[in-house]
């Protein structure tokens, strides 16, 4: 029996559609008739492109394209399975959904040992929604011969 296969991953910008191609050998000395579908929980996310029966011939090569369109910023998974009577072949495939970074760099300074404690609202981010929350990171800079006094 067929073991699953590796993950297609498909990167798509949020709002957009890319597609990728999930290739397939008919193993057999034989031509068959091979039924497909996409098993996913967002229909309208993965869309498999193709009609679902198809005639191979005897060791053809097969592309089945899938349509990934994103219109929020989680992934989208979902699985192709590939069918020559009894015999089932699995597709794993993930969409990752990316948004375009404008990266906002703010600085803050203070004179040492003195407190700087300040709140800083940002807005407008990219496919974040209000009231949803997300992480941000930051980091302190310091010239190298400083550094004994930051880490006491």
């Amino acid at each position: 029996m067929p073991k699953e296969m590796p993950v297609t991953y498909i990167s798509c910008k949020l709002n957009d559609t890319t597609s990728a191609l999930i290739n397939f050998k008919n193993p057999f000395n034989v031509a068959c008739n091979i039924d497909f579908e996409l098993m996913t929980e967002e229909t309208e996310t993965l869309k498999l492109m193709l009609k679902r029966e198809m005639r191979l011939e005897p060791l053809s090569m097969f592309q089945i394209p899938i349509n990934f369109s994103p219109s929020t910023l989680e992934t989208a998974a979902g699985t192709l399975i590939i069918k020559i009577g009894n015999i089932n072949w699995t597709y794993p495939v993930v969409g990752i959904t990316e948004t375009k970074s404008e990266k906002t760099e703010m600085r803050f300074v203070t004179q040492s040992r003195k407190l700087l404690d300040d709140v800083v609202r940002c807005s407008n981010f990219d496919g974040i929604k209000e009231g949803e929350t997300t992480e941000f990171t930051w980091s302190l800079l310091y010239p190298d011969d400083n550094k004994h006094i930051i880490d006491s």
